[in-house]
């Protein structure tokens, strides 16, 4: 199966729609028990592949994870980006069979914790250029 893709260019305006979440070692995924090394096998993955979740996302907030993959590096470029901009990398993004479940709890899990932090920040910054108000 050869679903070569830029992962950079998932569905998104403004932080809504698709997106890649989580980043999980093969190994690590067969050790928690995720998929077995004879599954894992029939996959030609390197040092730096990972396995993610699909999700729906509203302002970058992940809301229903949709379909886990394997993300394999086709080439790596050796061209300098900027991370979060255009990368020129490509990528095998095989589905995989099940939903990670493990990585969509810690998913869900993480994301009060993100809102709180960049309310913390957001606050912050207003109190910064304001003062008390």
């Amino acid at each position: 199966m050869n679903n070569t893709k830029d992962l950079n260019t998932q569905a998104t305006s403004g932080g809504t729609g698709g997106r890649l979440y989580g980043k999980i070692k093969p190994k690590k995924a067969v050790a928690v028990g995720y998929i077995t090394e004879e599954e894992l096998k029939q996959y030609p993955t390197t040092d730096e592949s990972y396995i993610a979740t699909s999700w729906i996302t509203l302002f970058d907030i992940p809301l229903i994870p949709l379909k886990t993959y394997l993300v394999i590096s086709k080439n790596k470029s050796k061209s300098f980006h900027i991370p979060f901009l255009m990368s020129r990398d490509s990528f095998d993004v095989i589905p995989l069979k099940k939903l990670f479940w493990r990585q969509i709890i810690t998913t869900y899990l993480l994301i009060p914790v993100f809102i709180a932090l960049f309310l913390v920040i957001g606050f912050a910054i207003v109190k910064m250029i304001y003062g008390d108000f």
